[in-house]
C-alpha cells in the first residue's frame, strides 16, 4: 500500500514537471512583474480585438444597447 503510494507520487511529480516543460512553464504572474504586464498587454490587445466596433456604431448607441441589454434590474 506504501509503496503504490509512492510510486503515484513519483508519477504525479514527473506529470507535472514534463506537463511544465511543455506548457511552457506555467509560473504564477505576481503583479508589477514583467510577466504580469506582459499578460495584462496581450489582454487588453485581445478584448480590444473582440470588442472593436466593426459596424460603426456611436457610442451613444452602443450605451443605449448595453443599457437596454445588460442593465442589472
Amino acid at each position: 500500500m506504501l509503496e503504490a503510494l509512492f510510486w503515484s507520487a513519483i508519477g504525479f511529480t514527473v506529470t507535472m514537471f514534463i506537463r511544465g516543460i511543455i506548457e511552457g512553464g506555467g509560473e504564477i504572474a505576481i503583479r508589477n512583474s514583467d510577466k504580469y504586464k506582459k499578460y495584462q498587454k496581450e489582454a487588453n490587445e485581445k478584448v480590444k480585438e473582440l470588442l472593436r466596433n466593426t459596424e460603426g456604431s456611436t457610442k451613444e448607441e452602443l450605451m443605449e444597447w448595453w443599457n437596454t441589454y445588460h442593465k442589472k434590474n
